[in-house]
């Protein structure tokens, strides 16, 4: 199995590491690959978060962090969000559609795939799933 949860729009050739995955998994095997969606608000779930956080004072807090960490934390994953927008601008970072993650995983090999909105309602991603025959 090959997880590759976010990594492939961050590739000038993503479709050669793609391939090169199908090449070193044993036949039968599984990858598993994820891409934000285009025209995705990467900042949408981070700034529910932020609201809940921000009004609702008896959210449980992850184990060594304090309320207002957390609250910068967020603030800072809304800011790299904006910035994953300027990325695909200046043509750095790319946001896949169902289609082009199916082309891609069917250019490399795989077989049986699968795509399924992730990440949220309404989603903000795609979980692809594809096998080496």
């Amino acid at each position: 199995r090959i997880v590759c949860s976010l990594v492939l729009s961050y590739l000038d050739n993503p479709a050669e590491t793609l391939t090169e995955f199908v090449r070193v998994l044993k036949p039968g095997g599984r990858i598993v690959f994820s891409s934000m969606m285009p025209d995705v608000d990467p900042s949408r779930a981070y700034m529910n978060a932020l609201r809940k956080l921000e009004g609702d004072r008896s959210v449980e807090l992850p184990e060594g962090l304090t309320r207002s960490t957390l609250i910068e934390g967020i603030r800072s994953l809304i800011n790299s969000g904006a910035f994953l927008l300027k990325m695909a601008e200046e043509m750095q970072f790319t946001f896949f559609s169902k289609e082009e993650l199916r082309q891609l995983a069917e250019r490399s090999g795989l077989s049986r795939i699968e795509i399924f909105p992730a990440y949220g309602n309404p989603p903000q991603a795609y979980i692809s799933v594809g096998y080496k025959a």
